[in-house]
């Protein structure tokens, strides 16, 4: 009876260690590595100590609809190029000679790389954590595409300078809404929405009521509208962005809208 009693005792023990070593070989198996999604995630979501303190103090503002209206403005130059340039750029190609079909060509290229490039550009702004600058480049590269077309008798400069201009208002467009969104308060996303079009709409009516007037007449060493209206719109493209990077909140508060989530998902659970 005491053998049988030993052998079940080390029988026990030899179980309990067996169970023993697999939980802790189990425990230090080497986990999967984490995948690019991840990294990124934890990359975007990560805020620094200034950061916070931007982000708190500029809070109260992003409550405002005035303020929100304000940053909603971006959109303006973004569509005023636009305009001007669909009013005026053919009508200045035809009267430098070109014909037609090429002129109709020259309206392809932007769109095929602003698809290649719409992508690229957001998924670095979200990696860096910034939308003001790529916003504040982009519209420093408009204004040198409008400068360059007014100023260079070069078909082809005229050509790159527009393909410039055009690439440069699409990822405007992106991520100015982008930033717009992402700063207001979640009470005002509709407003935001709202006040983005709103602007959108007006940029483009000023844009087709200034182009129609004969600007050209009343400015001195303009020889064409193209040359009156195009550097207004690369001042605007720089003052309204240049405002919005300066005056605007700190940069998007995802990291803070997740915690929040995670905060509320874990006291629920």
């Amino acid at each position: 009876g005491s053998g049988r009693d030993l052998e079940a005792a080390g029988g026990g023990s030899r179980s309990g260690s067996d169970s023993d070593s697999s939980s802790v070989s189990h425990s230090s198996g080497s986990r999967p590595p984490p995948s690019c999604e991840t990294r990124v995630r934890e990359v975007v979501c990560t805020p620094t100590r200034a950061a916070q303190r931007a982000w708190a103090s500029a809070e109260s503002l992003v409550r405002s609809r005035l303020y929100v209206w304000g940053l909603a403005s971006l959109s303006v130059p973004v569509d005023f190029g636009w305009a001007v340039g669909e009013a005026l750029v053919v009508p200045e190609l035809l009267h430098m000679g070109v014909s037609v079909s090429t002129a109709a060509l020259l309206w392809i290229v932007p769109p095929i790389l602003g698809v290649l490039l719409q992508p690229s550009v957001s998924y670095a702004s979200d990696v860096m954590q910034t939308r003001k600058l790529f916003i504040f480049v982009l519209a420093l590269m408009a204004a040198a595409g409008l400068m360059g077309m007014v100023f260079t008798p070069s078909l082809f400069v005229f050509f790159v300078g527009f393909g410039l201009v055009d690439l440069s208002h699409d990822l405007l467009s992106t991520l100015s809404r982008a930033y717009v969104n992402e700063v207001a308060h979640e009470d005002l996303c509709e407003d935001a929405n709202a006040a983005y079009s709103f602007m959108s709409g007006l940029g483009r009516l000023a844009a087709l009521v200034i182009a129609s007037l004969p600007l050209e007449r009343w400015i001195p060493y303009c020889h064409s509208r193209l040359q009156a209206v195009f550097p207004l719109s690369a001042v605007l493209t720089v003052a309204i962005c240049g405002a919005v990077v300066v005056f605007g909140p700190p940069e998007s508060p995802r990291w803070r809208r997740q915690q929040d989530e995670e905060e509320g998902g874990g006291g629920g659970g």
